[in-house]
C-alpha cells in the first residue's frame, strides 16, 4: 500500500490512546510511514514510556521555534486528546487533523 504522508506526528496527552496508536502503527503500517509521537508540556513524560514510542517529544506549541520545527519536519500532524490549541501558522503550513 502506498501512503500520501510519509512523516507523521501524533500529539496526544493520553498515554493509553497513544499506546494503541503505536501498536496499530507497528502491526498494520510498519515502516511505510515515519511515525513520531509528542506530548504537551502539561503531561507527565513518565506516563509515555511504551517501547514502540522510541523517543516521545515534549512539544510546546506556544513557542514559535517548536512550531517551525514541526512545519519543517512533518507532512501530517494529528492531535488526539492534545491539551494544546494548534496555532494558525501550523495549521496553514501543514495538514493537521484533530481527533
Amino acid at each position: 500500500m502506498q501512503y500520501h504522508y510519509h512523516r507523521l506526528l501524533i500529539i496526544s496527552d493520553n498515554a493509553r490512546i497513544l499506546t494503541e496508536i503505536a501498536k496499530i502503527n507497528q502491526e498494520k503500517i510498519g515502516g511505510a510511514v515515519q511515525f513520531e509521537y509528542g506530548i504537551s508540556p502539561f503531561s507527565d513524560l513518565g506516563h509515555f514510556q511504551y517501547p514502540l514510542f522510541g523517543k516521545v517529544k515534549v512539544l510546546d506549541l506556544r513557542h514559535q521555534s517548536t512550531v517551525l520545527e514541526i512545519i519543517e519536519s512533518y507532512d501530517l500532524v494529528v492531535s488526539v486528546h492534545c491539551k494544546q490549541i494548534f496555532p494558525p501558522l501550523l495549521v496553514r503550513q501543514v495538514k493537521c487533523v484533530n481527533l
